[in-house]
């Protein structure tokens, strides 16, 4: 009686455990979105233009400090180097997936190396480089470059091709007219301009804010009008990853895209997620309302390069994140065409792909900017 009584007992709870399992994938069947609110990780390198970290970069430390990329179910790792050249050589090797960089490697390596890079997103559409000189220096334009020593980021970066092609719109040769030095930026760039080593410097908003916070009085030499049509920052990835792992550059571009929203949303959240990301870098030898300001102001410069507060480029979702346009790629073309950088005249949509720019908009933007407004201050800003 006993061995019945255990048989039934077993039976009923293996009847039990099964209407369990029934119930629980009707459950799943039911609601698909359960399954794949959960992507599955996918480990991602993206290789920036840049030595340092800075509060220059929100587009990239924001998504990894709120999670944006863990959401996405995305594991990044960012690559700093020596500059765009460095970033395109760990693409075309396979040691990096994504790279952020200035868009004028873009369509040199691919006339003059044919590495197969392309750009999938317009991270930064507002041009940000730059030629400054001390405020009052005798330098008025490029032309009185002539004879004088400058000083860039480094004999890599993406600054070169512009150096370039302003001393050749001035007339002179960027061979024979001028010395160019490499001297980084932030305090190295500062003292070679401060100690007269360099007559200039070749540097990028954010890197020019950061100068000027350390009291540096600049002026930037004038634009000229094709400057208007140049982007700046380009996500870009090679071909083959481009058709292999499309899924991956999609979530790693929408992060990117709410890294953005959020910065734009509100800069002050953005610098203490860098303050919050990054604690060791945060200046220690000034009042924390002061760095936590100089910060934000270069977190704003970033954003001006964003397009992120222009009047030419709404914000999103009213404009789409990253999208490219044909017409600033043939200028670009156009202008390294001048410059000597390149030597044919491609179709410029060789040079990008819109694929993912809609997916990666693909969020709720509301969501996002709630985010920022929430987000909590630890240093009082007003």
């Amino acid at each position: 009686m006993r061995g019945l009584i255990d048989n039934l007992a077993r039976s009923l709870r293996f009847g039990a455990a099964l209407v369990l399992a029934y119930v629980v994938l009707g459950l799943v069947a039911a609601f698909p979105s359960a399954r794949a609110a959960q992507p599955e990780k996918t480990d991602v390198k993206i290789a920036l233009a840049s030595t340092t970290m800075t509060p220059g970069y929100p587009f990239l430390f924001v998504p990894k400090a709120l999670g944006y990329w863990k959401d996405e179910g995305v594991n990044v790792e960012v690559l700093l180097t020596q500059g765009s050249t460095q970033v395109l050589q760990l693409l075309a090797s396979g040691q990096a997936d994504i790279g952020i960089v200035n868009a004028e490697p873009v369509v040199i390596s691919d006339q003059m190396q044919h590495l197969g890079i392309v750009s999938v997103a317009a991270v930064c559409p507002i041009f940000g480089w730059s030629i400054t000189v001390p405020e009052g220096s005798p330098i008025k334009s490029p032309k009185d470059l002539k004879g004088k020593t400058i000083g860039v980021f480094s004999l890599a970066s993406g600054g070169i091709p512009y150096l370039k092609a302003k001393l050749k719109e001035a007339g002179l040769d960027p061979d024979t007219d001028v010395s160019m030095l490499p001297v980084g930026f932030g305090a190295t760039a500062g003292q070679a301009l401060k100690s007269g080593t360099v007559s200039a410097l070749v540097l990028w908003t954010a890197a020019v804010v950061g100068l000027e916070n350390s009291g540096l009085k600049l002026t930037k030499l004038p634009r000229s009008p094709w400057e208007e049509q140049l982007y700046s920052f380009v996500a870009v990835a090679t071909q083959t990853t481009i058709k292999e792992r499309p899924e991956m550059i999609t979530r790693t571009l929408r992060g990117i895209a709410k890294g953005s929203d959020f910065t734009a949303a509100r800069p002050e959240a953005a610098t203490q997620a860098f303050w919050n990301l990054y604690p060791d870098v945060v200046n220690k030898t000034l009042p924390p309302e002061i760095a936590f300001r100089n910060d934000t102001r270069i977190v704003e410069g970033q954003l001006s390069d964003m397009g992120l507060e222009s009047a030419l480029y709404p914000k999103p979702p009213a404009r789409l994140w990253g999208e490219q346009s044909a017409d600033h790629w043939a200028a670009l073309q156009d202008y390294l065409l001048k410059a000597g950088q390149v030597k044919e005249r491609l179709d410029p949509t060789t040079y990008f792909t819109d694929a993912f720019t809609k997916a990666a908009n693909d969020y709720d933007h509301r969501a996002v900017v709630q985010q920022a407004k929430d987000y909590e201050i630890s240093v009082k800003t007003e």
